[in-house]
């Protein structure tokens, strides 16, 4: 008697799907190589950027900031008395500043009548200057437009001219 053979569950040998996959193949190592290659890239660059295209600016100097300031505001238009009230709190805000920062006079938070005051016991030659300057608002309080412009302008350019005077002159 013939038998035909079956398979039993003993004989069968089963297919495995197992195998070994290498780190080099796997998404997690793609992943990282392009970050780290970001990486350098984006360094690479802020170095070169760095090291040849900033230039180093040399900090303003305080007659530098002050005559900035003071052509930004000529180029300022003054129409009413309230402009005229603002140009003249930023003109001396702007001469304040410079005197505290040229000659270390402790300006910062004094009124302008106050300034006036201190500044007469200096030894700054253009204190007389300074002081009509800081009453120039109560002068255009009661000028007509015309005359209003007038005085601003003769103070503006007063102001220039005492920030260029100051200017420490190398001596050689």
């Amino acid at each position: 008697m013939n038998k035909t053979p079956t398979l039993n569950d003993k004989d069968f040998y089963d297919i495995y799907t197992i195998w070994h996959v290498p780190f080099w193949q796997q998404p997690w190592f793609y992943w990282s190589i392009i970050t780290l290659v970001t990486i350098i890239v984006l360094m690479l660059s802020i170095f070169i950027y760095k090291r040849y295209f900033a230039k180093a600016k040399a900090p303003l100097t305080a007659w530098q900031k002050a005559l900035a300031e003071l052509e930004y505001l000529k180029h300022k238009p003054v129409i009413s008395q309230e402009d005229g009230k603002e140009f003249y709190f930023t003109l001396t805000a702007i001469l304040k500043q410079y005197l505290h920062e040229r000659f270390g006079y402790p300006l910062q938070g004094k009124t302008d009548s106050e300034m006036a005051n201190y500044l007469k016991d200096s030894e700054l030659e253009t204190k007389y200057q300074i002081s009509d300057i800081c009453n120039g608002y109560i002068v255009i309080k009661f000028a007509n437009q015309q005359a209003m412009a007038t005085q601003i302008q003769k103070h503006l350019a007063t102001s220039i001219k005492i920030v260029q005077e100051t200017i420490p002159t190398e001596k050689k």
